[in-house]
């Protein structure tokens, strides 16, 4: 048992030397410019080189070699040598010469985004001196980290150091992944329910910045977390958003204030688009042509500008669609503030960002970046929660308003029915056809057409002034009042409405026209104000007088007059919805066009003013006398003496 323990106790430093990965450090390796194959021989003239630890990145050349001098001794013992390479752009590795290993693409320096990559060597290389060259092509990363580390060690150690990193990384920011997941659900869900509800736009923009918020910040999560995939995906993704979220977050603080947005917020939403769009077209390049814009981009004093500008538009577009609070309807003022609390949030997450590239700036961003994360996190999913359960509550309100709304359209389309019934009674001899069709669901057209006990078919058709509900409440004041008169004239029975709506102080005034239709064909009529009806293609001269209502006169007096209707010939009533109809071009439809028709079937002038563009509301009567042998045929055979 000891002699075990005694051989554990000398094999331990050979196991721990075998188990612990090797770094390789900066001071072992030199950088050269440029792109020679040759550059990868064991031997070579390295003067000419430049220090690792003294590179910097030239725009103009993407292409550079990195050449590394290891003591491979310790990998001797090891029975799965590899090595291990942490860089995000596209790169060929060499051991001596040999070509062990390649990443990304060279041609356009994309690179992969599983970037810690651990690959075995020949175990005939262990044991010695070695050159470590990497063949690099640039090509744009996120946040410009173009860093570079080599590791030494066991192939399987060197991959649970890869998982250990991975896992911490996910890890400290598994909170904030959460965060945004219920961030990005909620978005989902706000889109969801805008199919339903087309007119709340605010909610559509809301689901929108949340979505896009959500998916960038998990594109970052996936970043870090090393998930095995192209690059270009994730940074193309992330760019995208950068181009949607300032836009869709603009769009909902101005649409919830109900404000249009001003030029200068606009010129700031632009200039943001447009650095995320050169981002997009950087990141997507398929050459190395496009690498020296996006190192532009990423060079501190751009990359600076840009995210102070960032902060300008979310902070420019917060206070002119909120400020002064106290302008805003009290119903939104609290989500104001609460979108306020979102952009101050933005700017403080973005002023923060732009120490990364700040020269002599502490880089507070990375070194705070989990907390930042986390806690932006959680303060804009409390933001979220928040704006929904207030934009949802008004909702409620809406949709019991609409409900109220609509039982109140249904009675007043009960009472359109009243006003304008599809079915109309005619008296023996009489045929009658009508067509109205409201310019809203009520209108102030009114007609009455029915018997009366002395044989006698009456006909009252008219209008009131204005439209909708309160039109239609004057017209049934209107329809009511005509109730249980059968026994007045025409001029008695306009007389009497006159005086019941002066009398009602409704406001406002109706035309009325009132013809009684005799068994012989007579018809007298009597009219206030409303437009006379065709004959034979022509107008029936009728005196006009004043409409119902006028508060001036003590009593209306009106003239009846008396026309004869032969057998088969028609009179047409008309609202004034038909001869006022307009086109496009502004053009009448006119007593012209009203005459020519007026002698086709009622459906057909109706239609013929709605096609030209209709105003108002159309209302149509056509009242025929039938001809002899019909009239004939209705009779009662006589009874035989």
């Amino acid at each position: 048992m000891h002699k075990w323990i005694a051989l554990l106790l000398l094999c331990a430093p050979a196991l721990l030397l075998a188990q612990a990965p090797i770094a390789i450090a900066p001071q072992q390796c030199v950088w050269q410019a440029g792109d020679n194959p040759a550059w990868a021989a064991p031997v070579l003239d390295e003067s000419a080189w430049h220090p690792y630890a003294d590179w910097t990145l030239d725009p103009h050349e993407p292409r550079i070699w990195i050449r590394c001098h290891a003591d491979l001794t310790p990998l001797r013992a090891i029975a799965d040598p590899g090595i291990q390479v942490a860089f995000s752009s596209a790169y060929e590795l060499y051991v001596n010469g040999r070509r062990m290993a390649a990443s990304g693409n060279l041609h356009s320096g994309l690179g992969r985004n599983d970037a810690i990559r651990s690959w075995p060597l020949p175990r005939e290389l262990a044991g010695r001196a070695a050159v470590i060259a990497l063949r690099i092509t640039f090509g744009p990363v996120l946040y410009g980290n173009y860093s570079t580390s080599l590791r030494l060690g066991s192939l399987a150690e060197l991959r649970d150091l890869r998982d250990s990193q991975v896992l911490a990384a996910a890890t400290a920011n598994f909170g904030m992944a959460i965060c945004y997941i219920v961030i990005g659900a909620l978005g989902l869900a706000l889109l969801g329910f805008y199919l339903s509800e087309r007119s709340r736009t605010e909610l559509f923009w809301l689901g929108v910045s949340c979505f896009v918020l959500a998916a960038l910040r998990l594109c970052i999560f996936t970043l870090r977390a090393q998930v095995p995939m192209s690059a270009i995906w994730l940074s193309t993704l992330f760019n995208v958003g950068n181009v949607i979220l300032p836009i869709a977050e603009t769009l909902f603080f101005f649409r919830v204030a109900g404000r249009r947005i001003p030029p200068l917020v606009i010129g700031l939403v632009c200039i943001e688009t447009a650095w995320a769009f050169s981002g997009v077209v950087a990141f997507a390049a398929p050459t190395p042509r496009m690498i020296p814009f996006d190192v532009f981009l990423f060079q501190p004093w751009t990359y600076s500008a840009m995210l102070m500008n960032a902060i300008l538009q979310v902070g420019a577009s917060a206070w002119f669609a909120f400020m002064p609070l106290r302008s805003l309807p009290r119903r939104i003022r609290l989500v104001a503030v609460l979108c306020c609390i979102w952009a101050l949030t933005d700017c403080i997450w973005f002023l923060l960002e732009s120490t990364t590239a700040l020269p002599g700036v502490p880089d507070l961003f990375f070194r705070w970046y989990s907390i930042l994360a986390e806690s932006r996190g959680y303060a804009l999913l409390a933001i979220v929660v928040a704006l929904m359960a207030l934009l949802l509550r008004e909702q409620r309100q809406i949709a019991a308003e609409r409900a109220l709304l609509a039982g109140e359209m249904q009675a007043a389309r009960e009472i359109q029915s009243v006003l304008a019934p599809d079915a109309l009674c005619a008296t023996q001899g009489y045929e009658i056809e009508v067509a109205y069709l409201p310019m809203r669901d009520v209108g102030g057209d009114f007609y009455l057409c029915r018997p009366l006990r002395n044989g006698r078919q009456r006909l009252l058709v008219g209008d009131v002034t204005g439209k909708g509900t309160g039109a239609a409440m004057t017209a049934a004041l209107l329809i009511g009042g005509a109730q249980d008169h059968d026994d007045y004239g025409p001029a008695q029975l306009l007389a009497h409405l006159d005086r019941v709506l002066r009398e009602s102080r409704v406001g406002g005034l109706a035309t009325c026209l009132c013809a009684d239709f005799a068994a012989d064909g007579s018809v007298t009529f009597a009219n206030a104000g409303h437009l006379p009806p065709f004959r034979r293609g022509s107008e029936v001269p009728l005196p006009a007088n004043l409409p119902l209502g006028v508060a001036e006169r003590a009593a209306m007096q009106l003239d009846e007059i008396v026309v004869h209707l032969a057998a088969g010939e028609s009179l047409t009533f008309l609202s004034d919805g038909v001869v006022e109809a307009r086109n496009p071009g502004g053009e009448l439809f006119g007593f012209e066009r009203a005459a020519a028709i007026s002698m086709q079937p009622a459906e057909s002038v109706a239609q013929a003013a709605l096609a030209f563009g209709q105003e108002d509301d159309i209302t149509v009567l056509r009242l025929t006398r039938a001809a002899a042998h019909a009239v004939s045929a209705l009779q009662p055979a006589a009874s035989p003496a």
